[in-house]
């Protein structure tokens, strides 16, 4: 049992798609509640968000990286970003294009992790929730 827990924390810090894994796994092989699933996957699966804002400010201390993100920074990004509906769009279609990514794009256009942490996290937490409804439910369907 111990290995499926293993296996479980890799798959949802796994950027690729990690959440669909990890909650089968945890609900067909660990026999764990959903509400227990959704509770442990979400901040494993924002670890991706925490991990790329710890990079990237390491990158930041480097002279030749803030020349380089200088001299390709996007005005339209920023501003898209900036908008007040960012948020929302964020956290409905982020998580689609990963965490992970959604961070380093914020971080490239000049944004810092207060701007795109909160919309990401509830984005983990509909998928979490989705998915786990859909191992409930889907095997009952089938029958």
């Amino acid at each position: 049992m111990s290995s499926y827990v293993v296996l479980f924390v890799l798959a949802c810090i796994n950027p690729f798609g990690g959440m669909f894994v990890a909650m089968p796994i945890a609900l067909f092989k660990l026999e764990w509640p959903p509400w227990l699933a959704c509770v442990l996957s979400i901040p494993l699966a924002y670890v991706q968000v925490v991990v790329v804002d710890v990079l990237w400010e390491r990158l930041m201390a480097w002279p030749w990286w803030v020349r380089l993100i200088e001299k390709r920074r996007s005005e339209k990004l920023t501003d898209l970003l900036a908008r007040d509906n960012a948020k929302l769009w964020l956290a409905i279609f982020g998580v689609w294009a990963g965490p992970w990514l959604v961070m380093a794009v914020a971080r490239f256009a000049g944004h810092t992790r207060g701007r795109v942490a909160l919309p990401l996290l509830f984005g983990i937490t509909y998928v979490a929730i989705g998915v786990a409804a859909v191992c409930r439910l889907a095997p009952k369907l089938l029958d």
